[in-house]
């Protein structure tokens, strides 16, 4: 699941229109580009998406297609779910975790005794949050095409660049929001990840956030 919540947060970081343009600012750089789409970020209380996700591994002659949706609420909640081929899925709540496969049943934790998902998770809320400081020390950013408007990652820190080639963001002409993610690992495998049914900042019942 390590792609899955890449993708999470990269969509988290990028989700809302930035401020800035809206305004008739004009970026000039990708310095301008990276803090204007950080300040959108900054607004950002809520998220609700669907995805649609097609991966294409090296260990898999056939590609595989992965349905879902998550929903994002600051500071501290965070729900991913799986819907098909199989289910499964997570959901943070402060310090708690829960978590589930395809039988359904839950398992609760905490974050403190899972230190390897903890981590995906903080780093989930750190792009979510719009932390230009960790962004900058961990990734190279290209400004690939302005039209349509799309973006290159190369990481930068050792851990993240033994399993991860780069990343691509495809934005909508207008950046009111992010259509695609792709990862490429490594390993050659090829995670596409499209974004539908997008709502920024929508109400959201506390139950999403339970299981």
């Amino acid at each position: 699941m390590k792609a899955s919540f890449f993708v999470l947060f990269v969509f988290c970081l990028l989700a809302a229109r930035p401020a800035a343009f809206a305004q008739g600012a004009v970026e000039t750089d990708r310095d301008d580009f990276v803090e204007t789409t950080l300040f959108a970020v900054s607004q950002v209380e809520r998220i609700s998406s669907d995805f649609i996700q097609e991966r294409h591994l090296s260990m898999l002659k056939k590609g595989t297609v992965v349905k879902g949706h998550f929903y994002y609420e600051k500071p501290d909640r965070l729900r991913w779910e799986q819907t098909e081929p199989v289910a499964g899925g997570f959901v943070v709540n402060g310090l708690s975790l829960k978590r589930w496969g395809e039988d359904g049943k839950v398992e609760t934790t905490v974050l403190a005794r899972e230190p390897a998902f903890g981590l995906f998770v903080n780093q989930v809320f750190a792009w979510c949050k719009g932390d230009a400081d960790w962004l900058s020390k961990r990734y190279d950013i290209r400004v690939i095409s302005r039209s349509p408007p799309v973006v290159k990652l190369m990481p930068t820190i050792k851990a993240e660049k033994r399993y991860l080639d780069h990343l691509t963001i495809t934005f909508s002409e207008d950046r009111s929001y992010v259509r695609m993610v792709d990862i490429q690992t490594k390993d050659k495998d090829i995670i596409g990840t499209t974004f539908v049914n997008t709502s920024i900042n929508p109400p959201l019942s506390k139950d999403v956030f339970e299981k």
